[in-house]
Order: structure tokens, then C-alpha cells, then sequence
């Protein structure tokens, strides 16, 4: 497998970690510079790849920088994985909470060379921790306010000892119960619970007691027998740091849950709609007629749902989708099985997005089908994700420029339009590179290289025309792919014309140098070629250009050219 591949699928892998990741490079100093980050993180810190290579000064506020910068070489000095909670604002400006954990890796000579940080986002604990902290404070306050809240509460309270012996209640515990709380006192909470709900009620209970604030449904028998419905809520009773005993507060709920379930019962749409409100749900009758959508076209395509209602399905998707649509659904109910298909919606506000269908025709007794049941989900960011990922498969990250893979599978596509007749009567292949890049990269620091890599791709972008494509082999190795060239002296004219523009200084961090490279071409009339041929004999070429001084280029031309 290629380094390329490898690199491609680690960075596939980490994309789909919905933690922030970020890779991070450990220079002397030390300093940190950002190698990767995965989506996650952009998303999470509003950064883009635009911070990679860039120090942590350089990307973040000062005080920011230096935390990191301590922490990070706290983990460098140690040499051991270390964890911290930081809290940080969001691009939507909120403050989030997180728990990173930042993994050194190192050397053959056991220096630190790299950290990978695993940022997770603890916010909802955090938050959970604040509301139970503000929960106990309040049970702390004077006992005559604590007095006047327990007693005249519209809400039932009991309080239940660590063993869940009922010790007290106040007046809305006994009107719901219909029980005097003081003859109950003593006895098993568990006496009142429904038997089916006894067992989640002690899963429930024992969290309380671990401190933490609890919430349910259950049901009780009343001093009539009356079932009762109940929500529920576990309060941890904390004196002196420790906890003592539970607060059961509860309110009568049995109206409210007698109503839901006659909507239930009455409206089988209720439920689908209330399952899948982010879906767009469809009846259409035998002729394509809607008659029936959710309320959720409103938020999802931004049109008022009673619009649709009596016209064609297909009269808002896409026209190039439609007859491949109208295929799919008829195939469907001639075949009498569900199909699904993705195809462009039109969206009030935005435009053309994408969206995906499961489609089922509904028959009646007789075996006629009568109607067609259509689920639709937005898969606009979908789409876009997966456009994302094929443009980091095929583009290089440095110079944006289009990558090995992609100019493997240009090169070719080009060959075989070239022995096939298609294109052009020649085809050409540059190979270049920098000339003694490795001394410049030594002597003047990787961050250094890797600008004049992108100066330099400019410089030759910038000597194409706009049809020809300059790719990015790996390190200082460029090739471009000429099919546009019909005699010798327009590809000299080019080679000459790359070769001078890199005669001026490029402006490196505010230092000019002096880049020159060295050119092998291989050029092609007779259609009995191989890409790896072709190949072949421009690398040959880039061999004589430097052996014959650099700063120049070497042309082979070749009649035939055969494997091996």
C-alpha cells in the first residue's frame, strides 16, 4: 500500500471521530505547530486547515497560547500521556467544556517529536454537575425558608432515610396519595411502587444516593387503589458534604398521560411524526397526487406543507432527476417492493439540496395498489462530506494542487485517449523538481521548505495555460501532463519559459532565495505508449538535466515505447 493510501485512510479515520483531534509537531524550543486537525475540531473551534504549520502564538490569543504551550510541554518534559479540563468558546460563541488528553509520540532517540491531543467535550456533565451543585446549595438555606418552601410546595415531597424508609411529607403528597404521611412514616418507599416499576425505581434511588439528581415515570397505587401516574424526581439530601437521605418530589401526571394516549389511539400519524420529525413523510395517491405531508417540509425545504398537498411529486425535484425518479417508483410498484434514491430537491431559501427517498407502495386486499408511502431525508451535508473527502483524496494539502493519485489516473486517462486517437497528435509529460531542495530543507528548516514548495508551484502554475495541470508528486517532485502541444518547439518554448520565471527570488518570510529546477521531458508522436513508459523516460530525462548542470531541462523523444 502507498504512503499516500495510508495517510488518506488515517485521515479518513480520524475525521470520523466525532472528538477534536489535533496532530501536533514538537520543534526546538520546544515549540508546537499544528500538523491536523479533523473535522471535529473545525467544527468545534471554528479553526480551518489554514492553521497547519502555524505555531500556537500564531493561531490563538496570548493567554490561550501559553496555556497550551504550558501543558504541552509539560507532556514533552514528562514524557507520559497527561490529561486537563479547559473550557473554551465555540465559533457560535458559547462556552464549552472539554477534557483533553494529550499523547506524546517519539523518536528513534526518544525525543519528543509529535503529540496527538484528544479533545472530548464534557459540557453536559459539567453543566449537569453545575445544576446539581445549585440543587444542594439551596437545601442548605435557613430552615425557616426551607420550612415554608417544603410545606406550601404545589409539588409533592416526601424525604426517604439512605435505607428508603419514608421519615416525612408534606401536604401535596398527601392530597395525591390520599395517605395521612404520618402514619406512614417508617415504612418502605417501595410499598407504593407499582411492582413492574419497583425495579427501575431502585436503579434510580441508588444514583440519588450516589449524589446524583435523578428524573422518571412511574406509577403508585393510591389509598383507593387508584393506579396514579407520576413524574419523578430524586433530590440527594447533602449535610455536610455527605448524602443523608433522598427528596422524592413528584407531580400527578395521570390526565396528561390519559390524554397522549387518546391521541395515540386516534392519530396514528402522531407517532410517525413525533419518531421521525426530521424527516419528510409523503402519501401520494395511485397517480403521483400528494395527499397528504408533515409538518416538517416547513423546516426542511422552507415551504409551507399545506402547498404541496394536490400536486405532483415531482413537480419540485430537479429536472435532470425526474425521469431516472419516475422509473424508480414506477419499477417499485409494478415489483411491489420498497426503493430508495437520491435526487435534488428545490428549497425555498437555498436552492437545489440534496435529499434521499425510501419509497413503499401500499396495495389493498385485492392486491391493487392504492397509495405510496415516501420517507425523505435532507442529505445536503452528506454530500458535502463525502465531496470533502474525495477532494483530500485527490488534492495535496500543502500546495492544494492536485495529488499523486490524481495525476496516476490522469496520466492515465490521457495515454489511452492518446493511443485511442482522441486527443492530440503529442503528448508530452514534464518531470521536475527543486534543485538541491534536501541542503535548503537541511540548512533552512522544514517551515522553510515547505514555502518554497508552495512559491514554487505558484511560480510554474502561473506558466500554464489554463487547460494544463500541474500536480504534485510528493516532496519537490512536480509533473505536468501536455496534450495541448502540437510541435517540439511550443514544449521547449514552455520548459524555457518555467526555467526563467524561477531565475527571480522568491520572498520567503521576508527573505529572498534563489530556486531553480531542473526539467525531464518526455514527449510521444506514435500511439504504442504505456503511462508507466512515459514515465519512465521524462524521470530519465530529469536525470540528464541534472547531471548536466541543474537549472535547466532535457527532452526525450520517443518513436515507441514498450513495458520493461
Amino acid at each position: 500500500m502507498r504512503l499516500e493510501s495510508i495517510k488518506h485512510d488515517q485521515q479518513m479515520i480520524m475525521n470520523g471521530i466525532q472528538d477534536m483531534v489535533f496532530i501536533i509537531d514538537v520543534k526546538p524550543g520546544p515549540s508546537f505547530h499544528y500538523s491536523f486537525l479533523n473535522i471535529a475540531a473545525m467544527k468545534g473551534t471554528g479553526l480551518s486547515e489554514k492553521v497547519i504549520g502555524k505555531s500556537f502564538h500564531e493561531v490563538n490569543a496570548e493567554s490561550k497560547a501559553n496555556l497550551l504551550e504550558k501543558k504541552y510541554s509539560l507532556t514533552c518534559r514528562e514524557k507520559k500521556v497527561t490529561t486537563y479540563e479547559d473550557s473554551f468558546l465555540s465559533a457560535s460563541n458559547e462556552t464549552l467544556y472539554s477534557k483533553t488528553t494529550l499523547t506524546p509520540l517519539f523518536s528513534k532517540n526518544n525525543e519528543c517529536t509529535t503529540i496527538v491531543a484528544v479533545v472530548k467535550d464534557i459540557t453536559t456533565e459539567k453543566k449537569a454537575k453545575q445544576e446539581a451543585d445549585k440543587s444542594r446549595k439551596k437545601l442548605l438555606e435557613s430552615n425557616q425558608r426551607y420550612q415554608s418552601l417544603y410545606a406550601y410546595n404545589l409539588d409533592a415531597i416526601v424525604s426517604v432515610d439512605f435505607n428508603g424508609k419514608i421519615l416525612n411529607g408534606n401536604a401535596a403528597a398527601s392530597s395525591i396519595t390520599g395517605y395521612d404521611i404520618e402514619k406512614i412514616q417508617g415504612k418502605s418507599y417501595y410499598e407504593f411502587v407499582i411492582q413492574e416499576d419497583i425495579p427501575k425505581v431502585e436503579e434510580h434511588f441508588n444514583e440519588a444516593l450516589n449524589g446524583n439528581f435523578q428524573e422518571l415515570h412511574l406509577a403508585i397505587k393510591s389509598k383507593s387503589g387508584k393506579e396514579i401516574k407520576l413524574m419523578l424526581k430524586f433530590n440527594p439530601i447533602i449535610i455536610n458534604t455527605e448524602v443523608t437521605g433522598v427528596y422524592s418530589i413528584f407531580k400527578d401526571i395521570t390526565e396528561q398521560e390519559q390524554t397522549l394516549d387518546k391521541l395515540r389511539q386516534s392519530d396514528e400519524r402522531f407517532r410517525i411524526i413525533s419518531e421521525h420529525g426530521h424527516i419528510l413523510i409523503t402519501l401520494l395517491d395511485k397517480n403521483g397526487i400528494i395527499k397528504y405531508v408533515s409538518p416538517s417540509y416547513q423546516d426542511i425545504l422552507g415551504y409551507n406543507f399545506e402547498e404541496y398537498k394536490e400536486k405532483l411529486f415531482l413537480h419540485n425535484t430537479h429536472p435532470e432527476d425526474r425521469p431516472k425518479l419516475n422509473e424508480q417508483i414506477l419499477q417499485s410498484i409494478k415489483q411491489g417492493k420498497s426503493c430508495t434514491l437520491k435526487f435534488r430537491q428545490q428549497h425555498r431559501t437555498r436552492g437545489w439540496i440534496w435529499t434521499e427517498i425510501s419509497a413503499d407502495p401500499i396495495f389493498n386486499d385485492e392486491g391493487s395498489f392504492v397509495q405510496m408511502m415516501v420517507l425523505t431525508r435532507d442529505i445536503t451535508m452528506q454530500r458535502e462530506y463525502e465531496k470533502r473527502l474525495e477532494y483530500l483524496a485527490m488534492y495535496d494539502s500543502l500546495t492544494e494542487l492536485p495529488n499523486r493519485r490524481y495525476f496516476n489516473e490522469h496520466l492515465e486517462k490521457m495515454v489511452k485517449d492518446f493511443n485511442q486517437g482522441v486527443s492530440s497528435a503529442m503528448i508530452s509529460l514534464f518531470v521536475l523538481d527543486i534543485d538541491r531542495f534536501k541542503d535548503i530543507n537541511d540548512n533552512l528548516g522544514h517551515d522553510t521548505g515547505d514555502a518554497i514548495i508552495k512559491k514554487f508551484a505558484q511560480k510554474v502554475h502561473a506558466c500554464l495555460k489554463q487547460d494544463q495541470v500541474i500536480t504534485r508528486l510528493g516532496g519537490d517532485e512536480f509533473a505536468i501532463i501536455i496534450s495541448d502541444c502540437k510541435e517540439r518547439n511550443e514544449v521547449v518554448m514552455l520548459a524555457k519559459r518555467i526555467v526563467e520565471a524561477l531565475q527571480e527570488p522568491l520572498e520567503i518570510f521576508d527573505t529572498s532565495l534563489r530556486v531553480t529546477t531542473s526539467i525531464g521531458i518526455a514527449t510521444a508522436k506514435t500511439p504504442t505508449i504505456t503511462d508507466y513508459c512515459l514515465y519512465k523516460q521524462a524521470d530519465l530525462a530529469l536525470y540528464e538535466a541534472k547531471r548536466a548542470g541543474k537549472n535547466t531541462y532535457k527532452i526525450k523523444e520517443v518513436t515507441e515505447m514498450k513495458e520493461g
